[in-house]
């Protein structure tokens, strides 16, 4: 009922390009269009220089960024069919920021970055009525990060959106970066294209 009495639900390996297509086939069954594609699975593996192992940079690297370019190609097509749309790609703002422990994540999120920028030119120049943006959260209260703040002996589980804890870490709340979703996956965003957009109450920018 949260996610609205329309919505569905639909359990999805990202990494698998046959399940990809078998969704996309379920929504070309349905009489709705496909308006937006937002990219925002992810997982973490910890570990710098010296202690991650390969295996967990690939299965980072596989989920984050495979994942993400799968989920591309797989709907670009059929957002192309309907009239045009918007692809939402999740970055980070690790993408930009050397945090030794968060290396694989880092380097799979300046991936997205990427891999979103090439993509924009690429619709562009072959006219194909779809935008491709990245967003670069900052810190958001999500499983993610109470994970990563708890390792650093921060328990931030159950707090306020405005408890003064989480204005102390700089901690923003899922909808604030739903919000900027929304705005890209809209037409008030129709000559946004190819953008990397913080989300981040100046963390990136030094504050």
């Amino acid at each position: 009922a949260s996610i609205g009495a329309s919505a569905k639900g639909v359990h999805l390996d990202v990494t698998d390009v046959d399940a990809w297509a078998e969704l996309v086939a379920r929504i070309e069954d349905t009489p709705r269009r496909l308006d937006a594609l937002v990219n925002a699975a992810a997982i973490m593996e910890y570990g710098d220089l010296e202690t991650l192992d390969m295996d967990s940079f690939r299965r980072v690297q596989r989920v984050n960024v495979e994942g993400t370019l799968i989920g591309c190609r797989a709907c670009a097509p059929l957002l192309a069919k309907d009239g045009g749309g918007a692809i939402v790609n999740f970055s980070s703002t690790l993408a930009e920021v050397g945090v030794p422990p968060f290396l694989a994540y880092s380097a799979s999120k300046a991936a997205i970055l990427s891999l979103t920028r090439t993509l924009a030119v690429e619709f562009r120049q072959k006219n194909t009525p779809v935008r491709c943006n990245s967003i670069m959260p900052g810190r958001i209260l999500t499983p993610m990060l109470q994970e990563s703040e708890r390792l650093a002996g921060h328990d931030i589980a159950g707090e306020a959106p405005d408890s003064p804890l989480l204005r102390e870490l700089n901690i923003g709340q899922p909808a604030d970066v739903a919000a900027m979703v929304v705005f890209l996956a809209s037409d008030a965003s129709r000559f946004v294209n190819g953008a990397a957009l913080r989300v981040d109450n100046a963390l990136s920018a030094g504050g």
